[in-house]
């Protein structure tokens, strides 16, 4: 027998190799191959449902609230061999959450946190499996070609936050591998200047077995998906390091403010989740 394998439940195996004098080619193979089984579930099981209707649909649930996926997730993670150690915890009140960002993994180790609203780029909603699968997580799409697309949102962020839920951007506007953030746009802060809310900064960074800062995980221009996966599956484990830092109140500040905050914050995080 080459590979032990542990039953998850539902049908889902990991691939639990590491006792085995595997070859390190062999190894990535059977990892890679239990991601795409992974994947495989998903496509079948929930992103051939109905789209949710968009992120003001109250007639379906956030998929994050659906029991079976988010344990999928933990799942698929898992065979990732993508541990998190969360640092502080999300605030109860209806606020803007905003995070660097590194890695289309972003969205999966914060998904497990708490069912948050992303913001993404058009393209996502039209991307095999999951295009689907964010549509049921009510993202909320930006036409990053077109100029005024962001502020032609600001009414949806501004309804979400007024009726509760808990809407997430990047306001970088893109991913980065570097171990500080780029400049945040000052546009998406607008929303909690509206809706007089507090705006929690998350720090998010990859570490390595040593607690070394991991570059492999960032997905950057020029990457595909399967770059970043072949990346991650190279490495013996990944941890995914998040700290919720203290809110900021929007009360009597501007959108710029926010985000020059926003981004000291973070940038301060990250110097001492790195270090």
């Amino acid at each position: 027998m080459l590979v032990g394998m542990s039953d998850t439940g539902r049908g889902s195996l990991i691939i639990d190799n590491r006792r085995w004098g595997i070859h390190p080619r062999a190894r990535k193979a059977l990892r890679f191959s239990g991601a795409f089984a992974q994947c495989a579930e998903a496509s079948v099981r929930f992103s051939l449902a109905p789209a949710s209707g968009g992120p003001l649909c109250e007639n379906s649930r956030h998929l994050m609230e659906v029991p079976s996926f988010a344990r999928w997730m933990d799942r698929f993670l898992s065979q990732l061999r993508i541990s998190t150690r969360v640092h502080g915890h999300p605030i109860e009140k209806n606020a803007l959450f905003v995070c660097n960002h590194i890695s289309w993994l972003d969205t999966l180790v914060l998904s497990l946190q708490k069912p948050f609203y992303f913001v993404a780029k058009s393209e996502v909603g039209t991307w095999p499996m999951v295009g689907r699968i964010s549509q049921r997580m009510k993202t909320l799409y930006i036409d990053r070609h077109r100029p005024f697309s962001v502020y032609r949102k600001l009414p949806i962020l501004e309804t979400l936050l007024r009726q509760g839920h808990s809407p997430l951007v990047f306001p970088e506007g893109t991913t980065t591998d570097m171990m500080q953030p780029l400049p945040f746009y000052p546009m998406m802060f607008e929303a909690a200047v509206r809706a007089q809310a507090l705006v929690q900064p998350i720090a998010l960074t990859y570490t390595g077995i040593s607690g070394e800062w991991l570059r492999q995980a960032a997905y950057i221009e020029g990457d595909s998906v399967f770059d970043t996966l072949s990346r991650i599956l190279d490495e013996p484990s990944v941890s995914a390091q998040l700290m919720y830092l203290p809110p900021i109140s929007a009360r009597g500040s501007d959108r710029r403010t926010l985000a020059r905050k926003s981004h000291a914050a973070i940038s301060e995080a990250l110097l001492r989740l790195n270090g």
